[in-house]
């Protein structure tokens, strides 16, 4: 399937020419004159990519587009117009097009429009294929779409299965539990225990115990002999969320568990072997830790055998529409509708408390919400997040105006001062850019690559 392509437009002239410049390309081409042919060769073939003639008799390019994203939702469709009609491209796009291209159009105009296609495509299929591999072992709650996100799915992929030792750091709220959850559901020792300890939320003088266990009459109230979380996690996996908080007189006994796969329970005279895979998590830098002398430093080398990091929403704050939804129907159910400029505005906000953060915001919004559909007029009504906190502004944004020359203007030179005055703005944050201005982030790469605006060559000259 990789780099198959479908071209439906009944013009043959620019069906032949638009397959030549793909193929030349290095894409598998396929053609169809008519939507009813096209969607027999797309069932029958399954592309990437379909390039789609708007304007056709019998089945229009727009009923191409939801049929192929109703059965193929990962499947990215490029609407073709002579037609000029932006209005009607926009719409088309809000059904679920990828792009549109206007004819006549570059030759450059057509590749790296496919490309940015095909790149979209490839991470969709590579989400929908790890969301498979979790539902099966019931993680499908691991919610976004964005490459930051996918590259810890794909880690968390090929690691799952294994029995190595897992350090996720991470701010708080980010998702780390999930992530333990979903290790130990791809692994082997899926059907066997998993136990999970916060060592924040267990008293210092009570957490030995929970640990490792005690013996009956060990210590005062010790009135029955209780097995560590370590022993009950026998054959299966072990979540030790907040490691970083362990007393030092702790770690070094962890320390020992670690290296001798053996548990001394409070008041017994033998330890006890363990079989127990490890997963360990904090939200604090336990490398400063161990040079501050608050860590071990040998314990944090046989936790951190495969770290894997868990960026906070901020960093992947193109997934906020999708976990927005998610939430809202884990909550709401389907009846609920989200305008697309609440999107624009929750992007805007720095989410300090990450996913739980958004999850707790998605609960209000369902039992707080009058009305079904969520718009941006409810948020400004007292729904925002992070009221009254730093780095989320409830105002409105006015609009702005310029005086013009009367010699007139060059579009495209003024086009160009404000990317890079955004780009300064955001410090040169492309995705961050791109919510600025109100554009997709394929858009600005293509307006990037248009005006020249090198921003690597920008970085090194700083």
């Amino acid at each position: 399937m990789k780099n198959k392509l479908l071209v439906i437009d009944s013009d043959i002239g620019t069906r032949k020419l638009i397959s030549k410049v793909l193929e030349q390309e290095g894409y598998e081409v396929d053609s169809a004159t008519s939507g009813s042919a096209g969607l027999a060769t797309f069932f029958e073939r399954r592309h990437m990519v379909v390039l789609c003639e708007l304007k056709m008799s019998g089945i229009s390019g727009q009923e191409v587009l939801k049929s192929i994203k109703d059965q193929a939702p990962q499947t990215e469709v490029i609407i073709m117009t002579a037609y000029g009609s932006v209005e009607e491209a926009v719409r088309v796009m809000r059904l679920g097009a990828q792009d549109y291209l206007a004819k006549p159009f570059t030759r450059e105009d057509l590749v790296f429009t496919v490309r940015r296609a095909f790149d979209k495509s490839a991470l969709a299929h590579d989400n929908l294929r790890l969301k498979s591999a979790l539902a099966d072992r019931k993680r499908a709650d691991l919610v976004g779409s964005s490459k930051t996100w996918l590259n810890v799915l794909d880690l968390v992929e090929r690691i799952g299965p294994t029995n190595a030792t897992v350090l996720l750091t991470g701010e708080s709220g980010t998702g780390k539990e999930l992530i333990a959850s979903a290790l130990h559901g791809l692994s082997d020792r899926s059907a066997k225990p998993y136990v999970a300890l916060s060592c924040t939320a267990i008293p210092a003088t009570l957490l030995e115990s929970e640990l490792f266990g005690h013996t009956k009459g060990s210590f005062t109230g010790a009135v029955r002999e209780q097995k560590g979380k370590f022993e009950l996690a026998h054959t299966g996996t072990i979540f030790l969320d907040e490691v970083g908080s362990m007393p030092m007189e702790l770690q070094s006994k962890l320390l020992r568990v670690l290296q001798e796969r053996q548990v001394d329970p409070i008041g017994a005279r033998q330890p006890k072997n363990i079989d127990v895979r490890v997963i360990a998590a904090t939200n604090t830098d336990l490398k400063q830790a161990v040079r501050n002398k608050n860590f071990r430093e040998d314990l944090f080398y046989r936790l951190n055998v495969i770290p894997i990091h868990v960026p906070p929403l901020r960093e992947r704050i193109e997934d906020v529409p999708l976990l927005l939804r998610y939430f809202i129907k884990k909550y709401g159910g389907d009846r609920f509708t989200v305008e697309p400029e609440v999107d624009r505005r929750l992007a805007a906000y720095s989410w300090p408390g990450n996913v739980r953060e958004l999850e707790n915001f998605a609960q209000r919004l369902v039992h707080l919400s009058n009305s079904e559909h969520i718009s941006l007029n409810q948020l400004q009504q007292g729904l925002m997040p992070g009221a009254g906190l730093k780095g989320f502004s409830q105002e409105p944004v006015d609009e702005f105006s310029f005086v013009l020359p009367e010699q007139g203007v060059d579009l495209e030179q003024i086009e160009r001062l404000i990317i890079q005055d955004v780009l300064q703005r955001t410090n040169n944050n492309k995705s961050r850019a791109a919510r600025f201005l109100g554009i997709e982030r394929h858009v600005l790469l293509y307006r990037l690559k248009k005006f020249g605006i090198d921003i690597d060559r920008t970085k090194s000259e700083r």
